[in-house]
């Protein structure tokens, strides 16, 4: 699996520092990643998730192994620091 391509627009700059969406392959988007700030300094990574009508939350999509989520991290926040945070419209 490779990431072609990172696509990052601003988030609110507190909660959400950038929302991201991810190319794998050239086949397949991944909508909804969020760049955070992570609870002892440094990033979070979250993944997007859907909110059921009873409250409950579940992943939508997510790495499955440690080396597939270390991949996704250092690629997004690569190019998070690179500042390649596009401004949202409105």
């Amino acid at each position: 699996m490779r990431i072609n391509d990172t696509r990052l627009t601003e988030g609110d700059g507190v909660k959400v520092l950038a929302r991201v969406t991810i190319i794998l392959d050239d086949m397949v988007a991944i909508n909804g990643l969020a760049v955070m700030p992570g609870h002892r300094g440094g990033l979070h990574l979250a993944f997007p998730r859907h909110t059921h009508s009873d409250g409950t939350k579940r992943d939508t999509a997510h790495p499955l192994n440690t080396e597939t989520r270390s991949y996704i991290e250092r690629v997004v926040f690569d190019a998070y620091k690179a500042g390649k945070t596009e401004k949202r419209n409105g």
